[in-house]
């Protein structure tokens, strides 16, 4: 219904038209010619209005596809279907008002010179009295005998015609002449102002003062300068118009009308539509809204953001370097790894031979203590002494140190050397000597002084060996 009242006012506007033109100079010709002439000046007219159009700055199509026009135009057909909904029972109530007062003071016909002096005069003839006592006490304001007597023709009261001279008594001033006897010929504020103030209409409507706000947004619509609304108005002024449709008395009235029913099903669709398009338009502002902070979030913090690329780009390029530096690592760990288990099995195998050379060392000691030392076996000895009491390499004895010694051991071993000589020092270097060594080879020393001495003993005892184990004392002393 809405679209369909806009195209036809839109094509209204579009068929601008200058009656007259060309008429009286060509009055008298005949109809043929009058035609052809009023068909050009009408297209004369047209292109007159289009360039008008054109040449100014908001064009009439422009005003109607304005948002605050649509907003108005919508609050006046929810107005109509007001008005639609309310008038079968306007029409209902007024009657039965109507048939109470016959009722109550009958149909008397009023005489002529009663008639005259009212109309003259403006006195009410008496008959009329009780009639005019009652409509003003269903009045809800009050309202003087005068005025209503300028509102209506009292006259008509008491005939089958009254019921609607009886209501204009509460409709607004000027409603006397003009109209018929039918709700359809009144208007919106009309019908309005009869519910709000006629007190007989109150059991039809649960809440009187809908009525007054609907007159307030009547009033509002007709008397707005450029005939816009913005949409929190038209918000507002629907909810005030949804309470009449929702009015639960009224509903019950109005299911017996189709006129109502239509009326109802029409706005109910018209609210819907908007709802919708409410909930469209919000949830387009809301992303709207919502991108638009986000676009000023990422202008505000794009320095940030920037700063933060570069960190990020500065940790990656320092963690390849770490990468590549813990790579380098891992093979000089593997390296020194591979270096320390070849020394290890170097040393496993030095550690193998000096076993090897303990065993011949003590199987050559058990020989001794069964019989004197073979030739094979001092070779030995002397071997193993000399590498057990050899001291570091920068501790070498020099060559003649060594054949010092080797010298003096020919000298005991052929016998033309002297005895050893017992003094005090003698004990205190074979301590020092035995500090300098390890202590398995201190304990092999002991071992070997210690069969020095039972080959001392033998001797005594008459044993022979007394060379061998001077030569091995003075190796031991070296």
């Amino acid at each position: 219904m809405y679209i369909k009242y806009l195209n036809r006012l839109k094509q209204g506007c579009r068929r601008k038209y200058l009656p007259g033109i060309g008429v009286k100079s060509f009055s008298h010709q005949d109809v043929s010619s009058f035609d052809k002439i009023n068909q050009n000046s009408q297209n004369s007219c047209c292109t007159f209005v289009q360039k008008n159009q054109d040449n100014s700055p908001e064009s009439t199509d422009v005003r109607f596809l304005t948002k605050q026009f649509q907003n108005w135009l919508q609050v006046v057909l929810a107005l109509r279907f007001a008005s639609e909904y309310v008038a079968p029972v306007i029409n209902q109530a007024v009657k039965e008002m109507h048939h109470q007062l016959l009722f109550k003071y009958g149909s008397k016909c009023i005489p002529y010179q009663q008639l005259k002096l009212l109309r003259t005069s403006g006195k009410v003839p008496p008959s009329l009295n009780n009639w005019i006592k009652d409509v003003k006490s269903n009045h809800r304001s009050s309202i003087s005998t005068g005025s209503l007597v300028r509102f209506t023709d009292v006259t008509k009261w008491p005939t089958e015609d009254g019921s609607w001279e009886i209501a204009r008594v509460f409709m607004s001033q000027g409603y006397r002449s003009g109209t018929g006897n039918t709700s359809s010929s009144f208007d919106t504020s009309a019908l309005f102002s009869y519910m709000f103030r006629c007190r007989n209409f109150e059991r039809y409507l649960q809440d009187i003062n809908v009525a007054k706000n609907i007159l307030e947004v009547r009033n509002n619509a007709m008397h707005s300068p450029r005939l816009e609304f913005t949409d929190q108005q038209m918000k507002e002024y629907f909810g005030i118009i949804s309470c009449l449709f929702d009015d639960e008395r009224l509903i019950l009235e109005t299911q017996q009308f189709e006129q109502s029913t239509k009326a109802l099903q029409e706005f109910k669709e018209m609210r819907d539509r908007l709802a919708k398009t409410d909930y469209t338009k919000t949830t387009i502002k809301f992303i709207g809204e919502e991108n638009a902070m986000l676009s000023r979030c990422v202008s505000a913090n794009q320095s940030q953001l920037i700063s933060l690329r570069n960190l990020y780009d500065n940790i990656t390029r320092d963690f390849v370097n770490v990468s590549k530096q813990a790579l380098t690592l891992n093979k000089a760990c593997d390296q020194f790894q591979q270096k320390i288990e070849n020394q290890l099995d170097h040393l496993d195998s030095k550690v193998t031979s000096l076993h090897k050379q303990v065993d011949e060392f003590e199987e050559c000691m058990n020989r001794s203590e069964k019989k004197p030392p073979s030739t094979s076996c001092k070779g030995t000895w002397q071997r193993i002494l000399r590498k057990l009491t050899r001291k570091k390499s920068a501790d070498k004895p020099t060559p003649s140190s060594r054949c010092q010694t080797k010298c003096q051991s020919e000298n005991v071993l052929m016998g033309t050397g002297t005895k050893r000589k017992k003094d005090e020092n003698y004990n205190v270097k074979m301590k020092k000597r035995k500090n300098d060594l390890d202590p398995v080879q201190a304990n092999l020393v002991e071992t070997m002084l210690a069969s020095l001495k039972d080959s001392d003993v033998k001797k005594k005892n008459g044993g022979g060996g007394g060379g061998s184990n001077t030569k091995y004392q003075n190796i031991l002393q070296t």
